[in-house]
Formats: C-alpha cells, sequence, structure tokens
C-alpha cells in the first residue's frame, strides 16, 4: 500500500480499534515468510494510524499531557472487565475470543505512571478481541487458546487516578478506553499501540494514543499522548 493511501486510510478509518496480553506463541517454520511480510506491513498501518490521530487532536488545540509508567501484567477472570462493560457501555461493538463474550482477560498494574509530569496512580484491565490476521497466516488461526499468533487485537480500560497523597476528595480521575493492535515476538517482546475510543470523568472528551514495548509479564515500557 503506498504511503499515500495508507494516511487517507487511516484519516477517515480511525479512531478505532493492544493492553499488551502475553500468551505463550507457536513458533511456525516453513514458506511463510512473505504471509508473515505482508501481515507485519498491515500490523504497521495500523501503528500509523495511531500516530495520525494524535497529530490531529494536537492541532486542533486541545491542551496534551505525555502519560508514562511501567505495565506489568497477569492473567486473570474477567469479572472486573465484564463490569466495566456493562456500566459504561463500552465495546459493545466488539467480538471477544474465543466465544464472542470476554473469556482470555488480563489485569495490569502501572508503576511510577505520569500525567503531565504529576505523579499518579494508574492499573488496567483487558480482553482479547477477534480479528482477520491470523488468514495472513493461515496455520495461526488454528492455535488454541491461550496461544495467540503473533498479531493480535484487545480491548482495554486504563484507570487514572490521583496520587494518594494529593489531598483531594475523588481520587479517581477517569477512564480511558481503548482498542489495541499488538506484534508479539517469538521471545514475548510486545510492541503494542492503543487508540482511545471513549473515557469517563476528566477524560470523557478526551483523544488518545498510547503505545507499549517490552516484556509485559515482567514490565513494559508505556508511553502516549492525552489530549483534552
Amino acid at each position: 500500500m503506498r504511503l499515500s493511501k495508507m494516511l487517507f486510510f487511516c484519516e477517515f478509518h480511525s479512531p478505532a480499534r493492544r493492553s499488551i496480553l502475553p500468551f505463550p506463541v507457536s513458533q511456525h517454520h516453513g514458506g511463510r515468510k512473505n504471509m508473515k511480510k505482508v501481515a507485519a506491513l498491515v500490523a504497521g498501518g495500523l501503528l500509523l494510524c495511531g500516530g495520525v490521530g494524535v497529530a490531529a487532536a494536537d492541532s486542533r488545540g486541545s491542551r496534551c499531557e505525555e502519560f508514562s509508567g511501567k505495565l506489568t501484567l497477569e492473567q486473570g477472570p474477567c469479572d472486573e472487565f465484564k463490569a466495566v462493560m456493562r456500566k459504561e457501555r463500552i465495546f459493545e461493538d466488539a467480538t471477544f475470543l474465543p466465544a464472542g463474550t470476554p473469556a482470555i482477560c488480563f489485569s495490569g498494574t502501572i508503576a511510577d505512571a505520569q500525567l503531565g509530569g504529576r505523579q499518579v496512580e494508574a492499573s488496567s484491565l483487558s480482553a482479547l478481541t477477534a480479528n482477520s490476521f491470523c488468514l495472513l497466516d493461515p496455520p495461526s488461526c488454528a492455535l488454541p487458546p491461550p496461544a495467540v499468533p503473533p498479531f493480535f487485537t484487545a480491548a482495554t480500560v486504563v484507570t487514572v487516578a490521583a496520587d494518594r497523597e494529593e489531598p483531594r476528595k475523588d481520587k479517581e480521575l477517569g477512564q480511558i478506553f481503548l482498542r489495541d493492535t499488538a506484534v508479539l515476538r517469538g521471545d514475548g517482546y510486545a510492541v503494542e499501540q492503543l487508540i482511545g475510543v471513549g473515557g469517563t470523568k476528566k477524560f470523557s472528551k478526551a483523544s488518545v494514543s498510547m503505545e507499549i514495548r517490552g516484556y509485559e509479564t515482567v514490565g513494559a515500557d508505556v508511553s502516549g499522548t492525552i489530549c483534552r
């Protein structure tokens, strides 16, 4: 796809669509290198869309703040994620894996989180969503949970609260709802682009883009921009 066409696609199809979800990844060998190159190009295009979304938000004069921290994830039940879905009526358009409803979920803590240079507390909830990336690498379509192909998507909720030392009655600043696209390397290293699709309280009208890089089970770098 030419860059000009990709930018056109981003402009008219963003914002939309990783909390990082570290699964064991099956290794496949053989004549699928070209397929994987195509898949990498597609995933790269989605990451590019995320960058376009942030630039557009900033050009409109929004107050933008940098967000950063260190994410650590662990797999667990989906009860909390489902509760947020019901309460906020978010991700109603998503199809979750493996059977349509949230079933493969993760919770995470974001240590040393900062928003606009101020210390905050942050955590995440996420669930795997269905996608068609495996059609570019057909054998990966048959991988049973918890294994996932090297390209996957998810829905994520990031909750941000004021630092507990800060004297304020309502500690929670709000929740950010994101759709994620991820590229997972064979050794578990992941790169994930998260694009905001909604939020509550301070983030109800925010434009958000985040990126995660690293090994999420032991700590991965989170960086991004929140414009509101």
